[in-house]
C-alpha cells in the first residue's frame, strides 16, 4: 500500500461451499465465528485502552477529520478509525470503509508522534516543514494538497443589536461563522474569537471588496502616468522632462484618473455586495451558495468548528 511503516492486515471475506453436509457445517461454524469475534474485540478493549491521538480529534477519527486533516492520503471512502496502542507504543488503526471492506492499519510509535503533530499544528505546517518529519510518515508529503487555505472574505453583518465584522468562516443551513480577530484564523482561538450568527438574528450581510479591488483606482492612475510621461520623453526628447512642471502636472492627471477609475469600479463591483436577509429563512437560502462561496470553510473543516454549524 505505500502508506504507512506496516500494514497489519486486511479484512477477508470468508467463502462457504455449501455441500449436503453444508447446513450442518454453517449452523456449527457461524456461532463459533461470532464467538471467536466477540471474544478478540473484548480482549482488544481490555489489553489496549483507548488514547488521544490528539486534543483535536479525540479517541477517534469521523470521516470530516479524515478529509480535513488527510490523515490516510492513499486511502478512499474511509468513514471512520478507532486506534489503540500495543504495548510497544505502536498506533494501530481499525478504519472502516464505505465499501464495506473495513481495514487494519499499524504505525510505529515514531510515527504516531509525527501523526499526532501534524494534527497539532495542521494549520501551520504548509509554512513550515520543520514541524513534521516527513520521512517518518510516508505517503504524506509537505508539498501535498490541503484543505486548509487561511482565506475568507471580510463581511459585515447587520443585526438588531449592532453591526459586526470579521473573517467569514462558513455559513451552514441556518447560519454563519465569522472570526472576529486581526490576523490569521488559529484553531485554539475558536472560543474566543469566534462569532455565530443565526439567520434570525440577521438584517444583511455586506461582502466587502477584496484588496485586489482597492488597488483598481492605483493601478489605473500608475499607468496613465506611466504612458504620459513617456510620451512626453518621446514628444519633447527632453532628458530632464522629469523634472519639468509638465511631467508632474501629468502625474496629477493621471492619479486624478485613477481615482475617479476606482470609485466608479468600486460601485461596480458593490452590485450584490448587499445580501438581505431579514431573519428569513427562505432569503438565506435564497444566498446561501453566494455567501458560502467566499467563506473560509465549505464541505471540510477543522473539528473546532463543529458546534458552530
Amino acid at each position: 500500500m505505500g502508506l504507512f511503516t506496516e500494514v497489519w492486515a486486511k479484512s477477508n471475506q470468508l467463502v462457504l461451499i455449501i455441500s449436503k453436509k453444508g447446513v450442518f457445517r454453517i449452523a456449527f461454524i457461524l456461532p463459533l465465528l461470532f464467538w471467536l469475534c466477540s471474544l478478540f474485540s473484548c480482549a482488544f478493549a481490555q489489553n489496549n485502552p483507548p488514547f488521544e491521538l490528539s486534543p483535536r480529534v479525540g479517541a477517534e477519527l469521523d470521516s470530516n477529520e479524515i478529509e480535513y486533516f488527510n490523515v490516510f492520503p492513499e486511502l478512499d471512502f474511509i468513514k471512520s478509525a478507532v486506534y489503540r496502542k500495543d504495548g510497544f507504543g505502536n498506533v494501530l488503526f481499525l478504519l472502516s470503509r464505505a465499501d464495506g471492506k473495513d481495514t487494519t492499519v499499524s504505525i510505529s510509535k515514531l510515527a504516531g508522534d509525527e501523526l499526532s503533530k501534524l494534527i497539532n499544528r495542521f494549520e501551520d505546517v504548509p509554512d513550515s516543514s520543520k514541524i513534521v518529519n516527513w520521512k517518518l510518515l510516508p505517503g504524506f508529503d509537505p508539498a501535498r494538497l490541503n484543505y486548509f487555505e487561511n482565506v475568507g472574505r471580510n463581511v459585515t453583518v447587520f443585526t438588531k443589536s449592532g453591526n459586526f465584522s470579521g473573517r467569514l468562516l462558513l455559513a451552514s443551513d441556518s447560519a454563519i461563522c465569522i472570526w472576529m480577530k486581526r490576523g490569521d484564523f488559529l484553531p485554539e482561538g475558536c472560543d474566543q474569537y469566534i462569532r455565530r450568527f443565526h439567520y434570525s438574528e440577521i438584517n444583511s450581510i455586506e461582502v466587502r471588496p477584496s484588496f485586489s479591488t482597492k488597488l483598481f483606482g492605483a493601478s489605473i492612475g500608475a499607468g496613465l502616468a506611466l504612458g504620459a510621461i513617456q510620451m512626453g520623453f518621446n514628444i519633447t526628447d527632453k532628458e530632464d522632462y522629469l523634472r519639468s512642471g509638465n511631467s508632474l502636472f501629468l502625474l496629477g492627471i493621471g492619479g486624478l484618473a485613477g481615482a475617479v477609475g476606482g470609485f466608479f469600479f468600486d460601485g461596480i463591483t458593490s452590485i450584490g455586495r448587499y445580501k438581505d436577509i431579514d431573519s428569513s429563512f427562505l432569503k438565506y437560502r435564497k444566498v446561501q451558495s453566494k455567501i458560502r462561496s467566499n467563506a473560509m470553510f465549505y464541505k471540510v473543516y477543522p473539528p473546532e468548528l463543529n458546534k458552530y454549524r
